[in-house]
């Protein structure tokens, strides 16, 4: 996933990538100014555990047989993903028009915190509707850590663009 957006002004661009049980994310500010490039066997499984956050806005990757659903209730499943060794799960929430409101996992490490895991939640904040489909249009990320939590992103998703591509690349 690539995410562009600025921090007090300043421009940054951020890189989630997951391929084959590896993952790493990359932030940059003013495009060549590293940030953080966070990779080893923590972010493999934190990337996955994004990917399947992610899996509701890719029908094939959510009917796929690398992921298992199970339901809770009448509206909150648990999906449990595998992938090449790496394993993460996670907590979907439908509102009542069964639409997606929150993903929540403690599969997720940060890296800010020495790569503990702490409770980790996506939140949708507002859909839109265009050319008679609705899609997610703002959302929010949250560590919730000991000390309290710490949202941070906030953003609306304008655009989507597939690169099928480098799917199957090695990082």
């Amino acid at each position: 996933m690539y995410l562009a957006g600025r921090f007090f002004g300043v421009p940054l661009e951020g890189l989630d990538l997951y391929s084959r049980g590896k993952g790493r994310m990359i932030i940059r500010a003013l495009k060549f100014l590293e940030v953080a490039d966070e990779h080893g066997p923590e972010m493999g499984r934190s990337a996955l555990v994004t990917v399947l956050s992610e899996a509701l806005l890719l029908p094939s990757l959510a009917l796929s047989e690398c992921i298992e659903w199970y339901a809770l209730d009448d509206t909150t499943v648990e999906a449990t993903i595998r992938d090449h060794g790496v394993e993460a799960s996670g907590v979907f929430s439908f509102d009542d028009h069964g639409r997606f409101v929150r993903f929540q996992t403690e599969d997720r490490h940060c890296a800010e915190f020495n790569m503990e895991t702490h409770p980790w939640s996506v939140d949708v904040l507002s859909y839109r509707e265009h050319d008679g489909f609705i899609y997610l249009q703002e959302c929010t990320a949250t560590w919730h850590l000991p000390d309290g939590d710490l949202r941070y992103f906030q953003g609306n998703i304008d655009e989507v663009h597939l690169n099928i591509k480098t799917l199957g690349k090695d990082l």
